[in-house]
């Protein structure tokens, strides 16, 4: 998704895009967006067998730059390919020295990594590559505001994937809690949701929940929430564009450093991890309950959101590529 935003950016200054993918699995999203997409037919998570494939498709589009994002590469790979196009790679790990043009680290830690001085580098959230719906102006979301306190509502997100069932236990405690009834909840059911037991959470509050998917707009989804659950990832920024204070969880480690920054910065609550701790989802419930009853709290969070300006990201991560 980040890169079909910064894709849509460098197409409105009128640059050319194509996607190379190990498989087809996100093929129709591409294609469906106007982007042409090519298949190398490789492993996702084995990315320097495709290398010899994938540079024999480099030079038939002979492209000017190429961007490249996955957690699979090796040094190997970012080497081979920067001997044939300059390149750009988003980063949020600083797992060893890239061999790379530019690096792009949009995360709210982003300045803290200890990248070579000599290297190019777009840090911090002003580069946070999301849809051009959340460039949102300050009239919309100031009405949304408004609206929260009178129509409240939690939003329970947990990305595209939910391996560990965490939705059904966060939706379960936030029905069971008497402080939140008050509340109807969003759900978001990711992509990759397996065997979501929507029985489980059925009971006399059913009527409570709402369940939503392929979410076109997400923004006016998190603009009508009063209140949100996250797991780490992108989500976090898109939430905070939107200003909706939010309780944040992990289950893989490449959440952690966005989840404990904005816990260590007081702009997000992160209960814990889900594989370690049944902890957390109590946690989850304590921190939901004092968002709701703190409002000088819940204010705070919202004007430190403001200021993380997470807007436009795409669009100057485009531009310093055009240039």
């Amino acid at each position: 998704m980040r890169c079909l935003s910064i894709a849509d950016a460098l197409s409105e200054l009128g640059e050319d895009v194509v996607f190379f993918t190990s498989d087809d699995s996100a093929a129709d999203l591409i294609k469906n967006r106007g982007f042409k997409a090519v298949l190398i037919n490789s492993k996702w998570d084995h990315k320097d067998e495709e290398i010899d494939d994938l540079i024999r498709e480099l030079d038939i589009y002979k492209p000017r730059i190429m961007l490249v994002d996955s957690y699979q590469v090796t040094e190997n790979y970012l080497r081979r390919l920067h001997e044939v196009v300059r390149l750009v790679y988003i980063d949020d790990l600083n797992a060893f020295d890239y061999p790379v043009d530019l690096i792009i680290n949009y995360s709210i830690y982003a300045e803290e990594v200890d990248y070579p001085k000599n290297m190019d580098c777009l840090l911090g959230t002003k580069y946070a590559p999301l849809r051009k719906q959340f460039d949102l102006p300050d009239e919309v979301i100031d009405k949304a505001l408004e609206r929260r306190h009178v129509i409240k509502r939690i939003l329970v997100t947990t990305g595209a994937s939910d391996p560990y069932h965490a939705a059904e236990r966060i939706i379960s405690g936030i029905m069971n809690e008497p402080g939140l009834r008050d509340y109807k909840i969003s759900v978001v059911k990711g992509k990759y949701w397996e065997n979501f037991r929507e029985d489980a959470i059925k009971d006399s509050q059913s009527n409570r929940v709402e369940f939503y998917e392929n979410v076109e707009n997400m923004a006016e989804l998190m603009l009508g929430s009063t209140l949100a659950v996250s797991a780490g990832g992108s989500t976090l920024y898109e939430l905070c564009a939107c200003l909706v204070p939010t309780v944040t969880f992990s289950y893989a480690d490449n959440q952690f450093g966005n989840v404990l920054c904005f816990e260590k910065s007081k702009i997000m609550y992160y209960a814990g991890d889900i594989r370690s701790s049944d902890r957390c989802y109590s946690l989850i419930i304590d921190r939901l309950m004092e968002l709701n009853e703190n409002n000088s709290i819940y204010e705070k969070i919202v004007q430190m959101m403001r200021k993380l300006c997470c807007k436009a990201g795409a669009m100057r991560i485009a531009k310093s590529l055009c240039q």
